[in-house]
């Protein structure tokens, strides 16, 4: 075994041991700390540490030890996790407030409880002011279909008069001497 190969292999050991060791310490926070929002933080910062240096350690190893060549994949994942996981975490300990999950009596000023307040009434009259538009979009249509409809039904009528007119007009029109021989032509051939 070379040199390299030797050293390689004990930096990709060294590193797997790290990344474990981080996933241990995110599963002990996960455990131990006293809340949801720091229990959060411990899994996000230490799994996606510890993701990092396992796929650190995945492509110096099909890097040098092997004819397959992951690097690409593995740099796809690694974006992956870095835009996703701060994301999903942001959003779960986020939700977590909004559902009233309480601090840990250590927290002696709860930094959000102003602007969750202000958001709260400020949805409120967002909410209120969609819903009166809405109702007022709803009234408009009403009328303008009732409009159109309206429309509609008298162009229906002034087409009805309109052919009940020709009708009787091609009624009381006599047929002139060649009209009724066509005419009668049309009923012998029949």
């Amino acid at each position: 075994m070379c040199v390299i190969e030797l050293s390689l292999e004990i930096i990709i050991s060294i590193l797997i041991i790290l990344s474990s060791i981080l996933s241990l310490i995110a599963a002990i926070g996960l455990i131990r700390l006293p809340d949801t929002y720091t229990r959060a933080h411990a899994a996000g910062i230490g799994n996606t540490l510890g993701i990092t240096i396992m796929m650190l350690a995945l492509s110096l190893y099909f890097t040098y030890f092997s004819s397959v060549n992951l690097l690409p994949r593995i740099i796809l994942a690694l974006v992956f996790i870095f835009l996703t996981a701060p994301i999903a975490n942001h959003l779960i300990t986020r939700s977590a407030y909004h559902i009233g999950v309480p601090l840990t009596k250590k927290h002696k000023i709860d930094e959000l409880y102003p602007v969750k307040k202000e958001e709260i009434q400020a949805l409120r009259a967002e909410r209120l002011q969609r819903e009166v538009r809405e109702e007022e979009d709803y009234e408009k249509v009403i009328q303008l279909t009732q409009l159109v409809d309206a429309m509609r039904d008298k162009r229906l009528l002034q087409h009805e008069q309109e052919e009940e007119e020709a009708f009787q007009a091609e009624i009381k029109t006599p047929l002139s001497p060649t009209e009724e021989l066509n005419d009668d032509d049309d009923d012998n051939t029949n």
